[in-house]
């Protein structure tokens, strides 16, 4: 018999002694029904004193729980602020104030914050219409349509004044002729606003200067990772504060039998679980779930293309673009996103405390308390839509704590497979063995109104080696699944998102804008190829760079790698991989984002039985262990790539496939496929020579999945029969080239 330690979430120690039951050692704790103990008693509004209990996002419980109250302006950096109180230095860094309690900002006049010496500062300050001078000395009237002392012109955002075609600032000190809509001499787009507007690409954002800004990958995801991590943190917190208020009252009884009130516990988590799920019907607004929503919203127009979300694996609404603000349990992603962060905060806080669902179904079972409303026992037949405040027994949020996911293996049967067709090459077709693990995470208990005319469920892939090395002329290919993204349809088209995959990629565009691929739901990738190496062959490759601007090649030794042995051709610009969806879900249908690690390790070195020499003095690229795909494999660059796996069809071409290559005139130690790859040597007039062959498309058969015979049997782990496709062009691949790529994973 052992024992452990562990500290409660308000840092109580306690002593749980392993076969014996459990003992909670809590302290003292306020009276039952005393302001300050958690549960929302007759005559409180709230519950503690200094928290937000049931308050309002700006509001704080107030020292005898009778009213919620404005914390921002207390002096005291409650839960959720960043400095108090506004207009001073308080816990800011130096030369800064605090504004609204949620930013520091430079000190000074101009931002917006009223402080010491001011009379106003922006709108701050100011009534009656009025707007703060450039000074922050006094009120004017900017805004008021009069041209007076101090002004250019008025009001903002009007001709006001200025000459045709420009528009007054604010401030009314400038005009300009940014925002007129029209294509002014040093702008590149016009008007401001979100991705796409003003004559932007679909990637670039028109700021405030009329100038097109595509803000990096890494802002789309810091801006992410930023908005997942608070809407975790509130599920955690709620969920502990839930725990918290059922062990009280458990702990009440252990002392004094008949002083817990478990019903009341239940109570206050369905109040504090609503705060942050807000299941839908009860109108509650600003849950941490609407918070959620509203940022990634506010995401998609400033900071994360399309693009973007492709390139990090999400999939979207069946559009190129996230749905229209306002149709928030019609969008696939901000639902995807919500309902997987609930299901990781819920398995995090019973890994740190192992008994909280023993914990919610006592409070869920609890008998009644008293005749008031409140008081009634948990009835969880009740529709997740029904209102607490008006239906006895109705808390559908305390109903919904359970875990939804449930983890699936899926063994791939003998008719699993994936076929490799090079187009220098015949097809070569690969068993594929192993098993893909999937979790499984139904929406009915989360409450979220997904569907047309009919709910699914959401599937996760975690990271996984989900299938044994394929071999591929000569060379093994490692298949690591990153992540996986996707949904089943239970009762028939889900959310308009289609089933039909077609991947297409252009090996040469040319000038930008003349890709041949058809223009599809989805595209990602794509550019100018990376540099060139020198080597004799793809596995014997130099560390010397080669063409724009470096010298030719040693003799023996071909400009036309990659570092990872791929082939290579300096100046080609690839086309994105676009891919079309078409054809509605039915009952049963499949639709998995899959992103999957390709790495390719080449044979030969010590684990070549023909190899002479000592131990590892010439290491082959999968380890000493002479074991591909293992953790001792020397390190290789990988192709990572997103997939779509589908119940539906599946298939994939390649426009300009490369089948063999040409070699510069003058420089007849570089591979080309155009003359672009020679003019970028040190010889201008350098061309190709006319050897390369070019298939203009070059495709494979489709292959075909099948569905899942039921949502039901899904939940439950019987998958058997569900059969999943995908497709993918592959450009330069090592030592394959240019290949079109099918996959079929059954599952037995």
């Amino acid at each position: 018999m052992g024992s452990h330690a562990f500290r409660s979430a308000r840092g109580l120690l306690a002593q749980v002694a392993v076969g014996v039951p459990l003992v909670l050692i809590i302290g003292f704790a306020p009276a039952y029904g005393a302001c300050g103990d958690s549960v929302i008693d007759e005559g409180e509004v709230c519950d503690p004193p200094g928290q937000q209990s049931v308050c309002s996002d700006t509001q704080v419980c107030n020292a005898d729980c009778s009213a919620c109250v404005a914390y921002c302006g207390n002096g005291v950096v409650d839960s959720g602020e960043i400095c108090d109180p506004p207009g001073a230095q308080g816990v800011c860094p130096a030369n800064s104030v605090c504004r609204d309690c949620t930013l520091c900002v430079p000190a000074g006049c101009g931002n917006g914050v009223v402080e010491a010496g001011e009379v106003c500062d922006g709108w701050q300050g100011c009534t009656g219409g009025l707007e703060c001078n450039a000074t922050c000395t006094e009120c004017t009237l900017c805004g008021n349509g009069v041209v007076e002392s101090g002004e250019i012109c008025d009001p903002p955002g009007m001709q006001g004044g200025c000459p045709d075609g420009q528009l007054c600032t604010y401030g009314c000190t400038q005009c300009t002729a940014c925002g007129n809509h029209t294509l002014d001499p040093g702008e590149t787009c016009d008007p401001p606003g979100p991705f796409g507007a003003g004559g932007c690409g679909p990637d670039s954002i028109c700021t405030a200067s009329c100038s097109c800004v595509a803000p990096g990958l890494d802002v789309c995801q810091a801006a992410l990772e930023k908005s997942t991590l608070k809407f975790y943190g509130y599920v955690r917190a709620a969920l502990t504060k839930c725990g918290d208020a059922i062990r009280k009252e458990i702990a009440k009884n252990a002392q004094a039998p008949g002083t817990g009130i478990l019903v009341r516990a239940a109570k206050l988590c369905q109040a504090q679980l609503n705060k942050v799920l807000d299941t839908p019907g009860l109108s509650i607004t600003g849950s941490a779930r609407q918070k959620f929503f509203r940022d990634i919203d506010a995401y998609a127009s400033k900071k994360c293309s399309s693009t973007h979300f492709q390139q990090l694996g999400h999939m979207l609404s069946g559009a190129p673009a996230l749905q229209a603000p306002g149709t928030d349990f019609q969008d696939f992603l901000k639902n995807w996103l919500a309902v997987v962060n609930v299901e990781h905060a819920l398995v995090e806080q019973i890994a740190e405390v192992p008994d909280f669902l023993n914990l919610v179904a006592a409070a869920i079972n609890a008998p009644r308390y008293g005749t008031s409303l409140s008081g009634a026992p948990t009835d969880c037949s009740l529709p997740s839509t029904c209102d607490p405040r008006a239906v006895a027994g109705c808390r559908p949020d305390l109903c919904s704590l359970r875990l939804q996911c449930k983890s699936h293996a899926c063994h791939l049967s003998a008719t699993s497979s994936s076929v490799i067709d090079p187009a220098a090459s015949s097809a070569m077709t690969n068993s594929l063995v192993g098993q893909s693990i999937m979790d499984v995470c139904t929406l009915e208990g989360f409450g979220y109104g997904l569907g047309n005319s009919g709910d699914g469920v959401f599937l996760v892939g975690e990271p996984a080696q989900a299938v044994a090395p394929l071999t591929v002329m000569g060379n093994t290919i490692c298949v690591d699944q990153i992540s996986a993204e996707g949904f089943c349809a239970c009762g028939g088209d889900f959310i308009g998102l289609s089933k039909d995959v077609s991947a297409c990629q252009d090996h040469l565009v040319g000038a930008p804008n003349s890709d041949e691929c058809p223009t599809g739901a989805l595209a990602s990738g794509g550019g100018v190829e990376a540099a060139c190496f020198c080597g004799t062959n793809s596995t014997d490759v130099s560390m010397v760079p080669c063409g724009d601007g470096f010298p030719a090649c040693e003799p023996g030794t071909v400009c036309g790698f990659t570092h990872t042995g791929a082939a290579c051709h300096p100046g080609t610009r690839n086309g994105a991989v676009h891919v079309a969806l078409s054809g509605a879900t039915a009952a049963g249908d499949c639709l998995v984002y899959n992103s999957m690690r390709l790495t390719t390790l080449q044979p030969g070195g010590d684990c070549n039985p023909s190899q002479s020499g000592g131990i590892n003095d010439n290491p082959a690229s999968f380890g000493p262990d002479c074991t591909p795909c293992t953790s001792d494999d020397f390190i290789q660059p990988s192709d990572v790539r997103t997939i779509p796996f589908t119940t539906g069809t599946a298939s994939a071409m390649i426009k300009d496939a490369v089948q063999s290559y040409g070699v510069c005139t003058t420089t007849s130690n570089h591979t080309c496929i155009e003359h672009a790859n020679c003019a970028n040597t040190t010889n201008a007039d350098d061309l190709c020579d006319g050897r390369q062959v070019i298939f203009p498309t070059f495709t494979t058969s489709a292959v075909s999945g099948a569905p899942v015979s039921s949502c039901r049997n899904l939940e439950d782990g019987t998958l058997t029969g569900l059969t999943l496709v995908g497709a993918a062009p592959l450009l330069d691949s090592p030592a394959i080239g240019d290949a079109v790529a099918t996959f079929s994973l059954s599952c037995e």
